[in-house]
C-alpha cells in the first residue's frame, strides 16, 4: 500500500510519490475530492512545513483526527485533519 491508506469509513488518502511530487490527496470513498496537503510540484526539503517531497507512506489515527506521512526526507509530518 505504498502511499495509499483507507480510514474505517471509506475515506482515501493517496500520496503523490511523483520525482517532482510534494502533495497528499483525500477523497470520500465515491470519489468527491475532500482536501490537498502540500502541492504537486512542490519537491520539499527536509525543513519544508508546507508540502513533502514524493510521500511514501500514509498512516490515519482516527480516533485522534491525525495523518502521519513519511516522505523521501524521512520527515514524518504531522497534520491535522
Amino acid at each position: 500500500n505504498h502511499g495509499i491508506f483507507v480510514e474505517r469509513n471509506g475515506t482515501v488518502w493517496i500520496a503523490g510519490n511523483g520525482a517532482q511530487d510534494g502533495q497528499v490527496l483525500k477523497f470520500t470513498r465515491d470519489g468527491k475530492f475532500i482536501k490537498q496537503f502540500g502541492f504537486g510540484w512542490a519537491n520539499a526539503s527536509s525543513t519544508d512545513t508546507w508540502a513533502f517531497r514524493q510521500p511514501a507512506k500514509i498512516f490515519v489515527d482516527e480516533p485522534n483526527k491525525e495523518a502521519y506521512i513519511a516522505d523521501l526526507e524521512a520527515i514524518g509530518n504531522d497534520l491535522e485533519d
